[in-house]
């Protein structure tokens, strides 16, 4: 039998530890720690050595050299304080049998988490820049999306397909496969219908940079969204409990966002975006930011000194905003993306006095400020009392076809500039209209 089998792997621990850089600490020290031996079918003692990525520990067999260690994960089935409650060796060859065939892409096995919750799971793909055998996984029904991590063929998180779950009947995997293939389809009608917008929008980059863009190197490029944008049907009116109380019991103790998303699904559902009012009171006192530590006294007290009050346009699922007002005060400038005290990216906007409020009379449904991806903030610093804004919200389909459009940042006119609203590898940033250049496509060869 033992010919048929890989034997127990030995490896150089100097050299397993030279595959990463990262700084461990020690690994607990158990007491009658022992590992399942194949090469002679016995539980041996072991002492761990040092803890590795992806949940890995190097161990050495208690009367073999310490250059020399066996490597698994710290939950293995192989490792044990009790060996005369574990399996006998027929029994760890079966297990080891199928562990050795779920280490590659589209091997199905029963998965269960920390909280003993099961998952008919699926492999992604597998790693072996440590040690093979290393598996990343998830749910089979989308692997990718809600993954478990990187986890060593030998945790207890597995089981063999078809032992927490019953294996699937010939009828559930037909039905799923006709699922697939109507979501496969969906994909692709839709990465078509992106194909055609794009054709239909010009393709800029910014005066002096053209040349990055045209070799398709560098971000400095970008499909002008408005014109979609504008096409994009939008529900009149904002949703508020009024409109919505025939669907919902309990409207009244939702907040604007929650009302917008149960627009979305019912009296707007024929639509591709609604929008919902908010508003907040400016805090005119200096307060500790949550989560944020001052180390020093002079650090506080600098924070307290160059305090401007301000309102963050809270933008949590939302991904547009208009009809801005600052009620009261003396002044109001938007901010957007990190500190520029110079304002060398262009990250400062003032706010035009019409009427009682601060404003910009050009940011209106039609042509509202797109909210970054990820990162940036939009924020108004004001000496008044209010800041009142709407927000709007795509529906699901727009907001993929959007941010297949935008790339790196999102884009929004406002005073004459374009505002490349980004993150933190493409730095937020506007420059003049008449500064855009018109390039070929780079970015979907």
């Amino acid at each position: 039998m033992l010919a048929q089998h890989k034997m127990t792997e030995r490896y150089d621990r100097n050299i397993v530890n030279s595959r990463h850089a990262v700084a461990f600490s020690k690994p607990t020290v158990k007491e009658n720690l022992h590992y399942f031996d194949f090469d002679n079918e016995l539980w041996r003692r072991v002492e761990p050595l040092d803890n590795l990525p992806y949940n890995l520990c190097s161990y050495r067999f208690l009367d073999e050299p310490e250059e020399k260690c066996v490597v698994t994960c710290h939950d293995s089935y192989r490792l044990t304080t009790d060996p005369d409650s574990e399996p006998d060796a027929e029994e760890m060859w079966e297990e080891k049998s199928w562990r050795d065939e779920i280490v590659k892409k589209e091997a199905e096995f029963d998965y269960i988490d920390n909280d003993g919750k099961g998952y008919r799971a699926k492999v992604c793909w597998t790693k072996a820049d440590i040690i093979p055998g290393v598996i990343v996984g998830g749910p089979r029904q989308c692997p990718n999306l809600n993954g478990f991590g990187y986890v060593y063929k030998e945790s207890r998180c597995f089981d063999q397909s078809g032992s927490f779950f019953e294996l699937l009947t010939t009828e559930e995997l037909e039905k799923e496969r006709q699922e697939d293939e109507v979501t496969n389809k969906q994909h692709k009608d839709l990465q078509e219908k992106i194909h055609q917008i794009k054709q239909t929008l010009s393709f800029y980059s910014r005066n002096g940079y053209e040349q990055y863009a045209i070799l398709g190197i560098g971000s400095l490029q970008f499909y002008d969204t408005l014109p979609y944008y504008q096409t994009l049907k939008k529900f009149p009116d904002p949703i508020t409990f009024e409109l919505l109380k025939d669907y919902l019991k309990d409207a009244d103790a939702l907040t604007g966002q929650q009302l917008a998303f149960v627009g979305l699904l019912s009296i707007a559902k024929d639509y591709d975006l609604c929008y919902y009012n908010t508003q907040q009171e400016v805090q005119k006192e200096f307060s500790v930011p949550q989560g944020v530590i001052y180390t020093t006294k002079e650090a506080l007290e600098r924070a307290k000194r160059d305090y401007e009050p301000s309102v963050i346009l809270k933008a949590n699922c939302c991904d547009v905003i208009f009809d801005i007002h600052v009620h009261g005060g003396t002044y109001a400038r938007l901010h957007c993306g990190d500190y520029d005290p110079d304002n060398q990216w262009g990250r400062d906007f003032d706010l035009i006095k019409v009427n009682e409020t601060f404003t910009f009379p050009d940011v209106t449904i039609n042509n509202p400020l797109s909210v970054a991806t990820a990162g940036s903030i939009l924020r108004v610093y004001t000496d008044g009392d209010r800041v009142t804004w709407n927000c709007g919200i795509y529906q699901p389909e727009t907001l993929n076809i959007m941010a297949s459009l935008c790339q790196a940042w999102r884009i929004s006119y406002l005073q004459g500039r374009v505002l490349l609203n980004g993150n933190m590898w493409a730095p937020s940033m506007s420059f003049p209209v008449e500064d855009l250049i018109q390039v070929e496509d780079t970015l979907s060869r």
